[in-house]
């Protein structure tokens, strides 16, 4: 991007291409609830035929705004993600703790899997004991949060899939190593593709640098975005506290506003996967280059309450 303009100009152009996809999950919250009352809901969701259709309509907004989003970064050479590299199915848990991962990307099997149970225990039940209420909102909410992680799920496809940087993964002494890149990229990709479908739900849409807003409110409300508040000297330590995909957002979205575009970041995000600059150590320099250039102070300001509802 050239100048200021061009960088809010290309997250413009992005946000006018996610409207087609808040329109279709409507579309789809309506035929959830088909005329029939909130009660079938969870009636329809235990039907598989149902869910797959759901999900696959689901899947294909998903590959649209994501390749879209690729395109827009890496131009018309791009080539896009396909149905055969991203077929959706429902995510078996196996293992401690894994009722509580809400997807997963397989490359060897190409397919994303949704641990739609889990989902559907966040939003459409309540505590046992109480009387279970569904409704509009907790339908679209459910959607929603359905869509974005398939977004992050997409992401890791494009990593798999796309990116150079295979032959570098395995030769490192620990996989793990490149994990702050790998989760905190998708997470970062995930929560903008969220604020886009989302947008003037929790901030005003009627304002200056209204997407910037929406974008950062979700980061604000996550408890990692405190580390903004922290002494600079405390910071690199402090943010070892937390899980990689969110030290990577943190670094992300550090990044995003010292750059002031979400799709200038998603490109330097490409070049660091083509370039093989993916190791914790290198995002742990990168954070502390952010902290030397006054980036978190930037990041402090941007998501301070009296700005994001300004």
């Amino acid at each position: 991007m050239r100048n200021t303009d061009n960088k809010a100009n290309a997250d413009q152009l992005l946000f006018e291409n996610f409207k087609d996809s808040r329109a279709e999950i409507h579309k789809i919250s309506q035929r959830l609830e088909s005329g029939q009352g909130i009660n079938k809901v969870m009636d329809k969701l235990g039907d598989e035929n149902f869910v797959y259709s759901m999900l696959n309509d689901i899947g294909k907004l998903v590959l649209h705004d994501l390749n879209y989003m690729m395109k827009t970064v890496a131009g018309p050479d791009w080539v896009d993600i396909k149905p055969t590299e991203f077929g959706i199915e429902l995510y078996k848990p196996e293992g401690l703790n894994s009722e509580y991962i809400t997807g997963e990307y397989s490359k060897e099997k190409k397919r994303c899997s949704i641990n739609l149970d889990l989902f559907k225990k966040i939003f459409l039940k309540s505590e046992v004991g109480q009387s279970i209420t569904i409704s509009e909102k907790s339908i679209l909410e459910f959607l929603e949060a359905v869509y974005s992680t398939m977004m992050h799920e997409g992401f890791h496809a494009v990593q798999d899939n796309r990116f150079g940087y295979i032959d570098q993964i395995k030769n490192l002494d620990n996989p793990n190593d490149n994990i702050i890149f790998m989760e905190g990229s998708a997470r970062f990709v995930e929560f903008f593709a969220d604020s886009l479908i989302t947008i003037g739900r929790y901030t005003r849409l009627d304002c200056s640098n209204a997407i910037e807003k929406s974008f950062l409110w979700h980061f604000a409300v996550e408890p990692v975005s405190s580390l903004a508040y922290e002494r600079p000297d405390l910071i690199r330590n402090g943010i070892k506290e937390f899980i990689p995909y969110n030290i990577g957002m943190f670094i992300f979205v550090t990044r995003y506003v010292a750059n002031g575009s979400f799709i200038e970041t998603l490109g330097e995000i490409r070049k660091m996967a083509e370039n093989g600059n993916i190791s914790n150590d290198k995002l742990y320099d990168m954070l502390d280059n952010e902290i030397k250039n006054g980036s978190i102070s930037k990041l402090k300001q941007k998501i301070s309450l009296d700005y994001i509802r300004s």
